[in-house]
């Protein structure tokens, strides 16, 4: 219970009332698209045609006009940081109210698939950053509409600056250990390393000419690089974007050295370029002075007004230690009064101020007319040193806005909070959105890694979409968005700071409340003008008293990796079924390897041995590739059907009830489905059986991928996958409570098959009222996460109005209670450490 004494708290999040997206399908809706909806649509990008010259290389591609694939995207989940905080109060909150307003889309929009416009939420994609890329710009219209793009690619070639194989493990070695699990990462670090720099660069292309389609014409991109690649990545991006729309090269500092035999580095890069740079934006960003640092930039001309108005120099002491200068005293600067040109309208001509003559030097002529000149002395912003000396004019320290950033950033950037391997420091990536968008515009980052750019993003009330191939780097972001908290910068159009807060409707896009700095010089205080002001846009104004929390967002992915049509006639999608499955000398790998080994099934401690294995006999364009021959145990031979799938391709409910329904067809007397993948769609956890046919989804050892895995030494290259062990409990007052238990995965650092414990999860969620067209994230737990330092941040953040128990629920394997659902569903979602996802439903009666 909470305390009696000081208010708890509110929480708020913003709202882009402002903007909207396209109902995407869900993979729960999925199976209902039309296979013509799930093609790809063909996306066109022409590439300049510049005159400037090109860099070199063994490229893949020859055309100028390049070919792109525009898959759909699917919501995995709908998470809502604001409904989780909620459930973690003691104030009763209707978090199902939340989610109500969740889409903003009429009820025919669930299977209406980009024909509706709906509420807008931030987006976090697990997928290849180019196929992302061709989906929001060929399928979504985002073409145009990014306002920056923060790209952070490998800057060399090496496992450990792409991979982190686990979410709290951020060591990552240089050899086959250093792998992750995700299939994607393997084959998106083959494919942009397969011919070393070549296909380096051929990547960085691809990537550059897409970006360039998403960004609005005022757009910018910031590409941050070592000193390896700096040289190949700036002529690349000026063949993308020309060399004229090149805005800024930025070495900044950075936290540590690198190690080398001569100068070590001690800085990486930053390339900005522009999609117009005559229509750039741009905000002016100044470096925040201490009063000691407003010393040293005021330079040798500082001076100390006392509270008499008389004024004198500092001393050393009071340099070095602002805290012993004088009660009310101010720091000026003493600024020089004159411009460059003898004038000979009389503004060279002597000027006499407080009884003392003041020649106008002979090259030159007064900044301001004699009669400025009079009211500036009435304004006693005069100065001079004495007679014979120059006249100057004072500039005070309250009118010093900071330090004009440039293009040399030499303050070290460093990574606060570190929780992913290759993580950007946050100022960096602040820098950059300050200068370049406004709040509510939007920013993608197509390397999310531990989703620095989307946290800053948000911090800055700005929109944002974020991916990555890897499964790790998603379940890592999750996590910090889920449990970020910020501050409430106050809206513009709200009067008290309040007024929108209250109606529980905040669109940072009305632009912040700004603190300000009054422009001043010598002219516009000589000719009285109205006074202007530098607003500091990193420095908005704060709503006290509110704990804000991210904006809703949504868990993405490409699903199916490979699109495999699963209706009509086979001999119609032959081609695809030859795509989806394996082929060549990748299936001639997999089915030695499975005869040699076997498969691990730990759930009954034994091992089925496949005792042969021969092509199956269904026709061209069949889903199943072979049939075998296996023993389990002390059993008796039987037969299954065997589906193999290619390097890139997720299995999806979908795939596996249409080879269940073949192979029952088929052979006679068929009773199990062995289905072989690298990745498997969470959904499938919840598919154990279909009719009469029992289906054992296999986890193939990433080894086989990048062929380092010689059948006498695998020990466990195929694992069978259990799904989720899960307790429901009902209380004596109808509550209910779900326990995970532990479940079976495949351990991508030792090949083989874990019995998973509570410690083994990252994140697990229950969408406590499921309706089988969308996975909202209810309750959400973080298993073990209470020494994340976010997590304690958010702890205190909430202070008295925190319920201890449901706390300790959300960071443990056992829910909160909740209340019967309405639909008499619930589905449970795992992911694990290495970033495996399942997911399951149960039914749930009064």
């Amino acid at each position: 219970m909470a305390r009696k004494g000081k208010k708890p708290p509110s929480t708020a999040h913003y709202t882009h009332d402002s903007a909207g997206r396209p109902n995407l399908p869900t993979t729960e809706t999925q199976d209902m698209m039309p296979d013509e909806e799930q093609q790809p649509q063909t996306f066109a990008v022409e590439r300049r045609r510049g005159e400037e010259p090109t860099l070199n290389w063994a490229r893949a591609g020859g055309p100028r006009e390049s070919q792109y694939e525009a898959y759909p995207l699917y919501i995995r989940e709908k998470v809502h940081p604001g409904a989780f905080v909620q459930s973690l109060q003691t104030a009763g909150s209707d978090q199902l109210g939340l989610f109500e307003d969740f889409n903003g889309l009429p009820p025919e929009a669930s299977y209406e698939w980009y024909r509706h416009t709906g509420n807008w939420q931030n987006r976090l994609i697990h997928g290849e950053s180019a196929r992302v890329m061709a989906s929001l710009a060929g399928r979504e219209g985002l073409a145009g509409q990014v306002q920056m793009i923060f790209f952070d690619p490998p800057y060399g070639i090496g496992f450990k600056s792409n991979f982190q194989v686990a979410v709290r493990q951020r060591e990552t070695k240089e050899n086959r250990q250093g792998l992750p699990a995700d299939p994607k990462m393997i084959r998106a670090f083959r494919d942009t390393y397969e011919r070393g720099i070549d296909s380096y660069l051929d990547q960085m292309l691809e990537k550059l000419t897409l970006a360039r389609q998403l960004l609005t014409e005022s757009g910018s991109i910031f590409v941050q690089i070592g000193d390896e690649n700096v040289h190949r990545m700036a002529i690349v991006l000026d063949e993308v974007f020309g060399h004229e729309n090149r805005v800024a090269t930025i070495p900044f500092a950075t936290s540590g050295s690198a190690s080398s035999r001569t100068l070590p580095s001690v800085a990486d890069f930053l390339l900005w370029y522009a999609k117009d740079v005559a229509q750039v934006k741009y905000r002016q960003i100044y470096e925040h002075l201490s009063r000691r640092e407003k010393i040293k930039h005021m330079s040798s001309y500082v001076m100390v007004e006392k509270a008499d108005g008389t004024a004198r120099k500092l001393t050393k002491e009071e340099k070095l230690n602002t805290d012993i200068l004088p009660d009310g005293a101010r720091l000026f600067r003493r600024t020089p009064l004159t411009s460059q040109g003898r004038s000979t309208t009389g503004r060279s001509e002597p000027y006499f101020w407080d009884g003392v003559r003041y020649d106008c030097p002979e090259t030159a002529q007064w900044a301001v007319s004699m009669e400025g000149l009079d009211r500036l002395s009435e304004l006693n912003r005069l100065d001079s040193a004495g007679p014979g000396k120059a006249l100057h004019w004072r500039w005070y320290e309250e009118e010093v806005p900071g330090r004009k950033i440039n293009n040399i950033w030499h303050r070290p950037m460093s990574t606060s909070d570190k929780v992913y391997v290759v993580q950007t420091a946050n100022s960096v990536i602040e820098r950059c959105l300050l200068m370049s968008t406004d709040p509510g515009d939007l920013v993608f980052d197509p390397t999310c890694g531990s989703g620095t750019t989307a946290q800053a993003a948000e911090k800055w009330g700005r929109r944002w979409i974020t991916c990555d191939t890897s499964n790790v780097a998603v379940a890592v972001a999750r996590q910090r968005f889920t449990t970020s908290t910020h501050p409430y910068w106050t809206i513009d159009d709200q009067s008290n700071g309040s007024s929108q807060l209250d109606r529980g409707s905040s669109d940072p896009a009305a632009g912040f409340i700004y603190e300000k700095v009054r422009h001043v010089s010598a002219r516009r205080l000589a000719d009285d003008n109205p006074p202007e002001y530098h607003e500091l846009f990193d420095r908005p104004q704060k709503t006290r008293g509110v704990v804000r929390v991210c904006s809703p967002f949504t868990v993405e992915s490409e699903t199916p990796y490979a699109y495999l049509p699963v209706s009509g006639l086979a001999e119609d999608r032959s081609d695809h079924a030859r795509a989806a499955l394996a082929q060549g000398e990748f299936e001639k790998r997999v089915i030695d390897t499975l005869q040699a080994t076997g498969i691990s099934n730990s759930a009954a401690s034994e091992t089925i041995q496949i005792i042969e294995v021969e092509p199956w006999p269904g026709q061209e364009g069949s889903l199943v590739t072979h049939k075998a021959r296996y023993r389990s145990g002390a059993s008796q031979e039987r037969e299954a059907a065997v589906m193999i799938a290619a390097e890139d391709v997720t299995i999806t409910p979908a795939l596996l009830s249409a080879a269940v329904n073949e192979s029952a067809k088929q052979v006679y007397g068929t009773e199990l489905l062995i289905a072989a993948a690298f990745a498997f769609d969470p959904a499938t956890s919840d598919l154990t059986k279909v009719g009469r046919v029992d289906i054992s989804r296999v986890q193939m050892n990433r080894d086989l991928q990048i062929g380092e895995l010689n059948p006498d030494q695998a020990s466990e290259a195929f694992v069978m996958l259990g799904e989720p062990d899960l307790a429901i409990n009902q209380d004596e007052d109808g509550q209910w409570q779900v326990e995970v238990r532990g479940f079976d995965t495949f351990n991508p650092r030792t090949g083989g098959v874990d019995g998973g414990k509570d410690s083994d999860i990252a994140c697990w969620m229950i969408d406590t009222d499921h309706d089988e067209r969308s996975f909202f994230a209810r309750r959400i737990h973080f298993p073990n996460a209470q020494s994340d330092r976010q997590v304690k941040r958010l702890r205190r953040a909430l202070g008295q109005g925190l319920d201890q128990l449901k706390w300790e629920a959300a960071f443990s394997n056992k829910s909160a209670l909740f209340p019967t659902p309405q639909t008499g569903k619930i589905a449970v979602k795992i992911i694990t450490e290495t970033g495996i996802e399942m997911t399951v439903t149960r039914p749930i009666y009064p």
